[in-house]
Formats: structure tokens, sequence, C-alpha cells
């Protein structure tokens, strides 16, 4: 056979095969009518305001680089086995209310915020923590002051000059269709590549975000919808009133995550006392850098002692975040930022060695 019809046939193998290749690969995509990232992201906050019933399961994976210290609970003192793996989540969202449960293999924990207050209940231990009393806010505060639009767009284009906003096609979440709205650092100076949004084409609600380290196609971080609904939510569903024989706790305690929730459920008058302790010069921060590359600085003083959950993974250094401790005769000041550690390195020695 002429050589010359075999190389023929080959390239037109080749190219009929990268054709193929092509198809197959945008075979999970979805084709959506063309839309700008300003208003896809405006009208994600604009349908979110508007506070939607939402319930359905998620898939929170986390790869912080974090070594394996365990099971531990989302309501112990120390929470870093939280932190770690991937976790199944069950939602319900409304204008009356939320619930959350963390569903383990052996045990399943829950945060309800509804006409009793704010509770957590551990399934497990059977102990109840009052969070907050009844009468707190249930609406999605501060979503509702972006609902316009134009204001929202405008703080868009203000990313600009730091980051490229862009709607990287149509994909299928949870059985939806969804737009893809992607972040990509504009620096260097970050740990972070990029950030992915996956916002529902018809409700624009987000399904799924992912945040990706600079140089890794997998995420270190993602929550994503694996199953939803946008039917109303009985009210009824974010009461919680402790069984007779549960323990009750009026404070959660240590520095996991129910330690913040419980913070953020405070309101007020836990803003005031996060106000009087930096008067009266237990907490006191400072920031360097700025946009992707910021730092935080915290000083703990003597009369406010770093946890012990926490020093025993400092110096850190993972794929989104990087933590220093420097000492000064002032206090211990705690370096964090996502940025790679010889930044936090160089901060440390310029302002707080010694």
């Amino acid at each position: 056979m002429n050589k010359r019809w075999v190389a023929a046939g080959v390239a037109a193998v080749v190219v009929v095969g990268a054709v193929v290749a092509v198809r197959a690969a945008r075979s999970d995509g979805v084709d959506l009518p063309a839309i700008s990232a300003d208003r896809l992201a405006a009208s994600a906050v604009t349908a979110l305001a508007r506070d939607p019933d939402v319930s359905g399961d998620l898939r929170l994976h986390l790869d912080l680089g974090l070594p394996d210290v365990g099971a531990a609970s989302l309501f112990e003192g120390s929470a870093v086995g939280f932190l770690l793996g991937d976790h199944t989540i069950r939602l319900w969202r409304s204008p009356f209310g939320a619930r959350i449960s963390v569903v383990e293999p052996n045990s399943e924990q829950g945060v309800y915020l509804g006409n009793d207050g704010a509770w957590a209940w551990d399934f497990g231990n059977l102990t109840a923590t009052r969070l907050a009393p009844a009468g707190i806010r249930t609406g999605l505060f501060p979503l509702d002051l972006l609902i316009d639009e134009d204001m929202f767009r405008g703080l868009l284009h203000g990313l600009e000059p730091t980051t490229r906003v862009f709607v990287d096609g149509g994909v299928r979440v949870a059985g939806r269709d969804a737009y893809r709205l992607a972040l990509e650092p504009r620096t260097d100076g970050t740990l972070v590549g990029r950030v992915e949004i996956d916002i529902d084409a018809e409700q624009r609600i987000p399904l799924a975000a992912r945040v990706y380290p600079r140089g890794s196609s997998a995420a270190a971080l993602s929550l994503e919808f694996t199953s939803v609904s946008y039917d109303d939510v009985d009210p009824a569903i974010f009461d919680f009133t402790p069984p007779d024989d549960a323990r009750i706790s009026d404070r959660p305690s240590g520095t996991g995550p129910l330690a913040l929730l419980g913070i953020a459920f405070a309101g007020a008058a836990g803003a005031a006392g996060a106000a009087g302790a930096a008067e009266g010069g237990g907490l006191t921060t400072r920031s360097f850098g700025h946009d992707w590359a910021s730092v935080v600085a915290i000083r703990w003083d003597e009369s406010l002692r770093i946890p012990d959950d926490l020093t025993r993974f400092i110096p850190f250094s993972g794929p989104l975040v990087s933590v220093r401790q420097f000492g000064t005769s002032r206090g211990v000041w705690l370096l964090v930022g996502a940025v790679p550690p010889k930044t936090l390195e160089r901060i440390g020695k310029q302002e707080f060695a010694g």
C-alpha cells in the first residue's frame, strides 16, 4: 500500500479521535444562555436576599493539610477532626429559621435556629448547647443589604485589578443546570489558585463552591449539594426542645466551629463583648498586604492564652493557609494568611522579632 495513503489514514484516525475526545470532554457541560459574571453574581445575591426555602444534602470535602488526629466531635472543645476528610451535611432553610445536621458514621450532630433560639444538639452523647436565646434574627443578614444589583455589580468590578472573574460555562449539580462562576487571583503571592461557585441557572441559588490551591487541579475545600429542593419547608423542623434526659450546656466551650457559631448567633451582645475585650487589651489585630495576599496578625497577651488545640499545629503550612507564631515582650503574635510561609516569616522578622 502506498505510504502516503497509510499516512493519510493515520492522520484521519487521529483527527477523528481528537474530535471525539473533545466532544466527550464537553459532554459533561451544559449549554446555557450567555450571561456576564457580574450579572450572574448579582442575581445570586438577590435570590439569597429573598430568603428562599431550600433543603437538601451536601457533601463537604476538606483537605487543608492537617495531620490525622482521629475522630473529633463538632461539639467538643477541639473539633480539629472535623476539618479532615469528607462529611455529609443536611440543610433546611427558610425565612422562619435554619437547621443543619452533620451526619457521621456513628453519630449525628445538629444546629437549630428557630422560634426557640439557637441550639446545638449532639445525638451521640445527648448534649444540648444553647447558642442564643429566643427572638434572634433568622434572616440572611447582611445579604438583604446587597439586593441592589447595580451596586453589587459595581463592587464586583472593583475586583478586576486583583481578580479575574468570569463565567466558565454550564454544569450539572444535584440534577440541576448551573452556571460556573470562576475567580482567579491575578497575583502569585497567594496560595489560592482558583475559586469556583456553581449557581442554579433557574433559581440562582449557589449549589456548590470549591477552592483550589495554586497549581493544583484538586480542590482543597469544597461544599456542594448532592440533592436539593426548593419546596416549602415546614417551620416546625426548626424548633428544638431538649429531651428530659439531655445534658444542658449554656455555652459552647473551646475553639471549635460550634464556639464560633455561638459568637455569630450572640448578635449585638456578642459584638459588644468583643469590643470590650479589645479595649481591655486582651486581643489586638494588625493587617499587612492587601487583597488575596493579605496577612492578619493577632496578639494574645497574658490575659488571653492561646488554646492548646491550636498551638500543637503551629507553625502550620497548608495548601491554602499558613500560620506562624512570633513572641515579643508584649505577648505572642499569630500571623495568618493565604500566603506562602516565607511571606509570614518575612513580616514576622520585620515587625515582631525579639
